[in-house]
């Protein structure tokens, strides 16, 4: 992933063929090599479904009486830390697994070496190993299918009941019509200022009053504000009709790695695909303005409106204090996005 925890950097950095291929492409270069050792390989990571959480699986192996769950980490930058250790090891006993392997592409922090010490279950394979175990040269990846837009859940089970409004069948053709004329109007007015230089001056003229554009540029000017009104009209169209960007979904383990050193912040869970549960100590903390600091750290991950922030405080005495203070990160109180369902 793009984003990183916290942690120590590595010691050693590769620039060779492994440290090249993406996420996806590692995991599954090591679910072809246990397939060929002769495990029933399951794929079930990101790099497979696309899910935007894996529940901390990326490959399940079958074979007899074992089963291995296999977590990757594609890390070249930073050392991979003693937190995922307990995190697959939790995994690992609440599948009933035999055993555990978690690989990276780089190295292990001391404490997740020693972490992993102390349970027989579980096996490290860093980069080095990796590359020992692929030392000829890499086999041919076969590349992922193309990324497609996750049906959120409300969606995936109304499809699965028979419905009896016809007028209901229509909502999506019309929401996606919407879009498309927003587009096509947006588009013919860009064409317009391409060919008539004398609306694209007056344009560039009232968007750049002090420094106007040589002739040359008018029309590159142009085409930049039409790109730039276009996107500001696809945003605005999608937050009119609440409808999360799902081509812009926030990751879930870059966001919790985003929130681990946010003050006030204990641990994060995601409870679903759109809920995050952020698990504070004091009501100071279980607070709007939490909500809004966590909003603001996940914004550069992707579009908020998918994601809804539930905090509770750890520390309540009473019933009420631990009630769940939630919001979705762009919308007001109890309003949810497209297709969210209140909890």
């Amino acid at each position: 992933m793009g984003i990183y925890p916290q942690g120590r950097k590595i010691q050693h950095r590769y620039a060779d063929e492994l440290a090249g291929v993406d996420w996806a492409a590692f995991e599954r270069l090591f679910a072809e090599h246990y397939r060929q050792l002769g495990y029933r390989v399951e794929h079930s990571g990101t790099g497979a479904s696309h899910a935007r959480y894996d529940g901390g699986i990326d490959i399940k192996l079958y074979r007899d009486d074992e089963y291995i769950v296999v977590q990757c980490k594609h890390w070249n930058a930073l050392q991979v830390t003693h937190n995922y250790v307990h995190e697959l090891i939790g995994v690992m006993h609440t599948q009933h697994a035999s055993g555990a392997i978690l690989i990276t592409s780089g190295e292990f922090s001391t404490a997740a070496l020693e972490a992993a010490a102390q349970c027989a279950a579980i096996i490290l394979v860093d980069g080095a190993e990796v590359r020992r175990t692929f030392e000829t040269s890499l086999p041919t990846l076969v590349p992922a299918p193309p990324l497609l837009p996750e049906v959120p859940f409300p969606l995936a089970r109304a499809a699965a009941r028979p419905r009896h409004r016809a007028s209901s069948d229509f909502a999506p053709m019309i929401i996606a019509g919407s879009i498309v004329a927003a587009v096509l109007v947006l588009a013919l007015a860009y064409m317009g200022l391409q060919d008539t230089p004398e609306s694209a001056s007056r344009l560039v003229r009232e968007a750049h009053p002090v420094a106007m554009p040589r002739p040359a540029n008018v029309a590159a000017t142009a085409g930049a504000l039409a790109a730039d009104a276009l996107d500001a009209q696809a945003r605005n169209t999608y937050k009119a009709m609440r409808l999360p960007n799902f081509h812009r979904p926030v990751d879930h383990e870059a966001a919790r790695a985003a929130l681990r050193n946010l003050p006030g912040v204990g641990t994060t869970t995601w409870i679903d695909s759109q809920n995050l549960l952020v698990l504070v100590s004091g009501q100071e903390l279980r607070s709007n303005r939490m909500i809004d600091d966590v909003c603001m750290a996940l914004d550069p991950l992707g579009d908020t409106m998918g994601v809804v922030v539930n905090v509770q405080d750890v520390m309540a005495k009473t019933s009420e204090a631990a009630d769940v203070l939630s919001r979705n990160c762009k919308l007001q109180g109890n309003e949810r996005a497209m297709f969210q369902v209140k909890r």
